[in-house]
């Protein structure tokens, strides 16, 4: 791509993937707070998940109200979830929700493995451009880059956590851009979330590159990649 002299990259779902969804440390933490996890009760939940995220209206107020704050639409959206436990104090669904954020957040590391190709991609541009990564995570995410052994291709990474913003707010890529002396022209981002990904990125006016493995955005308007690899025949023509 022409000008674009720095590559920033999302982390889960992008370069990181694992499947946290209803697995079973999920309902034993779930059930360790006091609650009767049955299976009608993980069912209601991954029936409401599916159509809080199909533009539910819940959903369309929480993502319009973050745009531009430092907020987590999946705190926020947790925090709509446990609704479902049951009839609870609103104070005691508010310190569910952060902890079970919190825990989730925790096993990310040791639940996930970095994609295929990954390593051989980043070999591949790093002595040509600038590399970066920027997630939407809490806590950094050193431990991981380290047990990853890919921390020496990043030339700046962080985590919404470390500076306040969280995506899809443009403010998220303040820092990179200040660090690695660049205007938002000479920046590409890449990304696997339509909402997060591709809506923090052109409001901060980065090209976006979507990487959609099961072509399940064929209507965006921007490259879209299938493989991480994909990235090669763009940025090493």
């Amino acid at each position: 791509m022409k000008n674009i002299t720095t590559i920033l990259f999302d982390f889960d779902g992008t370069l990181y993937h694992h499947n946290l969804n209803n697995d079973p440390e999920y309902w034993q933490f779930v059930e360790s707070l006091g609650v009767p996890v049955t299976q009608d009760l993980i069912d209601q939940t991954e029936i409401w998940r599916k159509n809080y995220f199909a533009n539910s209206p819940e959903y369309l107020n929480d993502r319009d109200s973050i745009k531009h704050t430092h907020a987590s639409l999946w705190r926020i959206s947790t925090r709509r979830k446990i609704e479902l436990f049951g009839d609870y104090p609103s104070e005691t669904l508010d310190q569910w929700a952060e902890m079970i954020c919190d825990d989730v957040e925790s096993r990310l590391s040791r639940d996930g493995k970095l994609g295929e190709n990954v390593i051989e991609t980043l070999t591949a541009l790093k002595p040509h451009y600038k590399l970066g990564l920027i997630t939407n995570r809490t806590v950094p995410v050193d431990f991981i880059l380290e047990q990853e052994d890919i921390t020496q291709f990043f030339d700046t990474h962080y985590t919404a956590g470390q500076v306040g913003y969280w995506k899809p707010s443009p403010r998220i890529f303040d820092r990179a851009l200040q660090e690695l002396n660049v205007q938002p022209s000479q920046v590409a981002y890449v990304g696997d979330s339509i909402f997060a990904d591709l809506g923090a990125a052109q409001q901060a006016n980065l090209t976006p590159i979507l990487l959609d493995t099961k072509d399940r955005n064929p209507e965006v308007e921007c490259q879209v990649i299938k493989n991480i690899q994909d990235l090669l025949p763009i940025f090493l023509p």
